[in-house]
């Protein structure tokens, strides 16, 4: 009965608040994360383009040779919404593990990332998977689709910013750089 409380107080937690860090599978977390939905969208942005690099290293990611990568660590969010995951090769996966990355560095290729990625979704008329941005952008799918980006970066960067600072307040490492 917990269980079931916990998962549905999580689910409308989560998508209704990304700002607050997901509490109840902090006391609770998951057995399993949930990642088919992530690499499915990566897949079909990868295969739509051929142009994706590694916002970390610069290398090119091809479709079905990448890793999910949680721009803000899963054990601070504890979710798997698309907006703060993308697609990265497994050893830089590997290397960054709980850390937050340099938001000077990395943060402008992150949002470029996901806006080209909401971009080529849309086009495809994917708009389910789409749903996530709702959360972050507090807009409907049509309005996300069609917002200018120094809009879409802006409002991705007021939601990610404040959750790194509170990690880094927690412990997390903060600033990695990849190579460093």
């Amino acid at each position: 009965m917990y269980r079931a409380f916990t998962l549905a107080f999580n689910q409308v937690s989560a998508k209704n608040n990304p700002n607050v860090p997901n509490i109840p599978d902090k006391l609770h977390a998951p057995q399993q994360r949930k990642l088919s939905k992530a690499t499915n969208f990566w897949n079909l942005v990868l295969t739509q383009t051929n142009t994706i690099t590694c916002i970390y290293s610069g290398e090119t990611m091809e479709a079905n040779h990448f890793s999910i990568d949680h721009f803000l660590p899963w054990s601070f969010v504890a979710h798997d919404l698309l907006w703060n995951l993308l697609p990265v090769p497994k050893a830089i996966n590997s290397s960054k593990g709980n850390a937050i990355p340099s938001l000077p560095i990395y943060f402008d290729d992150f949002a470029t990332l996901q806006y080209r990625a909401i971009g080529v979704v849309a086009q495809l008329k994917k708009d389910k998977l789409l749903e996530d941005y709702g959360t972050v952008f507090k807009h409907e799918l049509v309005n996300i689709v069609q917002m200018p980006y120094e809009q879409f970066k802006t409002s991705l960067y007021e939601t990610i910013s404040p959750m790194a600072q509170i990690a880094a307040n927690m412990g997390f490492a903060k600033n990695w750089r990849y190579g460093v």
